[in-house]
């Protein structure tokens, strides 16, 4: 009962409005300091609700928008918009018809501060934490980013590129590596299998063939396309022979990893370590995993609390990282607190089959999720 009280006393603090589809905005005086453009996000707190997804961008022209979704319920939207301002470090949202929100700079974090402006404190204190959201659409990446998901759907699964001359590298790791250079040089060979690069800073490929050699270098070091701009996260070097000639050519260029778009979709856990799990083990049903892979996030619940976070892919393998969740009382924490133990932080190779997604690591399987959509 008093932890019921003190989450509704310190949502109060905040939340002025819950369960409405609203946006009102506010302008004020402009007090001269450091704007910033960056968007935060987090769960935070609900007393009737299981939690508030809240997401505020901040804009250099002292503008601002936030938007807060409240958990479980049909109309929990609330957004809002106007201006916000820089006093001693504190950060003050003004609207007209909210009053005034404080926040306050942590390292890479936001922390939401109450109206005294003060950090909350005790146990509820990490849930008014707000991490940073990059946004990739308004930068040179962004455009890297839909060719991500352009290659993807052609089947391609590491791309690169680079000038003077220009040329192009695609591999497809289940079945051909291709080069082609405006030289007049192209060469495809036969595949061979991927190596992951979350825990390494470079993957080797080399492949001979009777058409010719390819020995591919892919660097963990973000690079910038001369031509284009673009930044990609890999520095990527390639030597090709054609035929018979003794000579390699040599190229260096920039790549990135696309999207296994295989991986887009809901998943319900059958089973952690090869033990199956039924409805009945949690408090709410079984963990459910929804992977939103060309936004490299995911979401969904541990059987007990809701929880969202990002998803890192390289390769074949893939890591749930930076995650935040609600925090409902369960019945029995104790598997809920496996499965989120056994799935954050920790790098899988992945592989989908059979309407089966399998999560394994150097001692096997961990986890196996069911497609249920």
């Amino acid at each position: 009962m008093k932890l019921k009280l003190l989450i509704l006393f310190v949502s109060v603090l905040f939340f002025t409005a819950c369960g409405t589809t609203k946006k009102s905005t506010n302008k004020v005086t402009k007090i001269k300091s450091d704007a910033f453009n960056e968007t935060y996000s987090g769960i935070i707190p609900c007393a009737d609700c299981a939690g508030i997804e809240y997401t505020i961008d901040f804009n250099e022209d002292f503008s601002y928008k936030t938007r807060s979704v409240y958990q479980g319920k049909s109309n929990g939207l609330f957004e809002s918009s106007g201006n916000y301002r820089i006093q001693d470090g504190i950060i003050q949202l003004v609207n007209e018809d909210e009053g005034i929100k404080y926040f306050k700079k942590s390292g890479d974090n936001l922390l939401i501060l109450n109206r005294n402006q003060e950090e909350v404190t005790g146990k509820l204190s990490d849930a008014y934490v707000l991490k940073p959201v990059v946004k990739q659409a308004e930068t040179a990446e962004g455009n890297v980013h839909k060719l991500k998901i352009k290659r993807a759907g052609e089947g391609v699964d590491f791309f690169a590129v680079g000038n003077e001359p220009f040329w192009s590298l695609k591999l497809d790791f289940d079945s051909k590596f291709n080069f082609e250079a405006l030289a007049g040089i192209s060469l495809t060979t036969p595949s061979i299998a991927a190596k992951s690069m979350l825990n390494t800073e470079k993957a080797s490929y080399s492949v001979t063939t009777e058409s010719g050699a390819l020995e591919i270098e892919i660097h963990k070091e973000s690079c910038q396309d001369g031509m284009s701009g673009q930044l990609f996260d890999y520095t990527v070097n390639v030597k090709v022979k054609k035929g018979d000639n003794p000579d390699f050519v040599n190229y260096s260029g920039c790549g990135t990893y696309t999207f296994d778009l295989k991986l887009h979709d809901i998943w319900i856990l059958e089973a952690i370590d090869g033990k199956t799990y039924a409805d009945s083990d949690f408090t709410s049903g079984l963990p459910r995993l929804e992977i939103f892979i060309e936004e490299q996030r995911f979401g969904g619940k541990d059987g007990c609390n809701i929880l969202n976070g990002n998803v890192e892919t390289s390769a074949n393998t893939i890591i749930f990282k930076d995650a935040i969740s609600t925090r409902m009382a369960c019945r029995d924490n104790t598997k809920s607190d496996l499965y989120r133990e056994t799935i954050l932080e920790n790098s899988f190779s992945f592989l989908v089959k059979n309407n089966r997604l399998i999560l394994s690591d150097h001692e096997g399987e961990r986890l196996r999720f069911k497609k249920i959509d």
